[in-house]
């Protein structure tokens, strides 16, 4: 399997409804391990968040959360890790704020 470091995807606000924000390879031998984002609340007030994981061909739902909705403080920062992801999965988020959370990527590695 071949390694790739890149860039996973370009910082972003996450907005009030829920969007892909990052989708695997289709290559059937792809897979990301390791993954790690950064949230942070860079408005005034608390806003929540939810972020998940669907496999390919998966409709989203609270089975493939792995950020439930929670609620970030004002000017606040959250480090979380990203499920193991196979080919086609994608990342989905959504805050009860738009424009109030970042979504940074600080690493991560794709294997094929």
């Amino acid at each position: 399997m071949a390694l790739t470091n890149k860039v996973l995807w370009n910082p972003f606000l996450l907005p009030n409804a829920s969007a892909v924000f990052f989708t695997m390879p289709t290559d059937a031998t792809a897979v990301m391990k390791n993954g790690r984002l950064r949230l942070s609340n860079t408005s005034g007030a608390p806003a929540t968040v939810t972020l998940n994981c669907d496999a390919a061909g998966n409709a989203t739902g609270t089975g493939n959360q792995f950020v439930p909705t929670v609620s970030m403080a004002a000017n606040s920062t959250m480090d979380v890790d990203i499920p193991t992801m196979g080919p086609g999965w994608t990342l989905r988020g959504v805050s009860s704020v738009a424009g109030a959370i970042s979504c940074v990527e600080t690493g991560g590695t794709i294997q094929t």
